[in-house]
């Protein structure tokens, strides 16, 4: 009873940390986006140049397949909402920033986490 499985693993105050920066990160990334999201087809357009570089370093791996998905789809609507047929609204524009931001997590090294993190905070 007294023993721990070996596949549970003890978060050490370093894992906690990243976990916490990382959680902020992803949720300044959406806020930004919201942000945005104030005239037509803004944040879609930010949202694809932002995606730019994360393609070229997240490339063909799994998060690159599933960031690309998210953004796919975004670009597909992204036509309606330049023509002010559609808005994406609070819930597209958060959802596209937190996959940004998640792709950036997942994606990218300590370094480009604390410089994007500063630009986030810096907005």
């Amino acid at each position: 009873m007294g023993t721990m499985n070996d596949s549970v693993r003890h978060l050490t105050l370093a894992d906690g940390r990243r976990l916490v920066v990382d959680a902020v990160l992803i949720a300044l990334a959406a806020n930004l986006a919201n942000l945005l999201d104030r005239a037509p087809g803004r944040v879609g357009k930010v949202g694809l140049v932002a995606y730019v570089p994360l393609a070229l370093v997240a490339g063909g791996s799994d998060i690159g397949a599933a960031v690309a998905v998210v953004m796919g789809a975004f670009l597909g609507l992204l036509r309606d909402d330049l023509g002010e047929r559609i808005m994406l609204g609070d819930t597209g524009a958060n959802v596209l920033g937190a996959v940004l931001g998640l792709g950036v997590v997942l994606g990218c090294g300590a370094t480009t986490r604390a410089v994007t993190l500063v630009v986030l905070l810096d907005r």
